[in-house]
C-alpha cells in the first residue's frame, strides 16, 4: 500500500520548475548543442510553472532563445510580445475582450458571437461564451 503525500498544486509547479532547471544544469555544454525548438519547448515549461494563470492560454507563451555561445555562463529568458489575432476575424485585436475561458477576442466580434450562445471556437476549449 502507497501512502502519498497531498501536496497543491503551486508545490506541483514549484518542484517540476526545480526538475527542469535541474535538467538544464546538468546539461551544462551540451545544452549548446540541443536544437532550438527543444530548447524553447523546456523554456516554456518552467515559464508556465513560474506563472501558472498562463496555462489559460499556453500557446500564448512564447520564450526566446538567446544562447550566445558556449562561453556564456548564463542563459536569459525573455518573453517575446507578439501581436494577438482574433480567432473570429483573424485580424490584429484593437478592443481585447478576455473570455472566462481565457482566450482573446476583438470585443465587437465577441459581442455577436456570443449572443448566438455559441462555444468557444479556440481549437480544444469547449467552453459556453457567456
Amino acid at each position: 500500500m502507497h501512502i502519498y503525500k497531498k501536496t497543491t498544486i503551486k508545490e506541483n509547479l514549484h518542484e517540476r520548475e526545480n526538475c527542469l532547471n535541474e535538467i538544464l544544469e546538468t546539461m551544462g555544454d551540451y545544452v549548446y548543442n540541443i536544437d532550438s525548438n527543444t530548447y524553447r519547448h523546456i523554456l516554456k515549461h518552467i515559464e508556465a510553472c513560474k506563472n501558472p494563470q498562463k496555462l489559460n492560454n499556453p500557446s500564448r507563451i512564447i520564450v526566446k532563445d538567446t544562447r550566445k555561445s558556449k562561453t556564456d555562463n548564463e542563459i536569459i529568458i525573455e518573453e517575446e510580445t507578439t501581436e494577438k489575432l482574433c480567432p473570429f476575424s483573424q485580424a490584429p485585436i484593437v478592443m481585447e475582450y478576455i473570455a472566462e475561458c481565457g482566450h482573446s477576442f476583438e470585443k465587437k466580434f465577441f459581442e455577436e458571437y456570443k449572443a448566438k450562445k455559441y462555444r468557444c471556437p479556440v481549437i480544444g476549449c469547449n467552453k459556453l461564451l457567456k
